[in-house]
């Protein structure tokens, strides 16, 4: 499977709605010391957990987001049963021009991930040939034996949807001042 992109996912309203309310201030972010469990001290970022572990989360925003979770479900032709975990990212701007986030899979088992832009800014997403199977089960690889699949610049209301099992990371912002995403995975057990 290669990358699908489908821009313009959802109304210009549910969008609208969903960047006021995930860009204010009333909205949680918590802190993750090491994003993709590769210690490394650049790894960093926020994260709002949305449904986990088979249900959702206590977040304030569930009931908001289940519609959300519809729409990747059509998007995917997977059904929405399937979830495994949704959830929103934010990193900011990169101190150091060549820092960037570690290759990684968010699960060691079938699934397929997608990936929302909430709005414009750089800080791609590449996506790379090899899958865990190329490394016998780890999710963090060797980086410099990795290839290229895809790049995908971030638009506002833009969904990509990929093999879960391929690495894939999400560049730092070098001009932008952060980079916000929604991130779901489904079981395609």
């Amino acid at each position: 499977m290669s990358i699908k992109v489908i821009d313009n996912l959802l109304t210009p309203s549910y969008h609208e709605a969903l960047c006021n309310i995930m860009l204010g201030e009333e909205f949680d972010w918590y802190f993750l010391p090491n994003t993709t469990f590769a210690d490394r001290g650049t790894d960093m970022s926020f994260r709002h957990m949305f449904y986990s572990d088979g249900a959702y989360t206590a977040s304030p925003m569930a009931k908001f987001i289940s519609p959300f979770i519809f729409h990747l479900s059509d998007a995917g032709q997977v059904p929405h049963v399937c979830l495994l975990r949704c959830k929103a990212n934010l990193t900011f701007r990169a101190t150091d021009q060549s820092e960037d986030m570690i290759p990684h899979v968010d699960y060691i088992h079938p699934n397929l991930s997608m990936i929302y832009y909430l709005h414009d800014c750089d800080g791609d997403t590449i996506v790379y040939n090899e899958t865990v199977d190329d490394f016998d089960g780890n999710h963090v690889p060797e980086t410099d034996r990795l290839t290229v699949l895809d790049r995908v610049q971030p638009k506002a209301n833009r969904l990509i949807i990929f093999n879960g099992n391929k690495f894939h990371t999400g560049l730092l912002p070098k001009e932008s001042s952060r980079r916000i995403v929604i991130n779901a995975n489904f079981n395609r057990g």
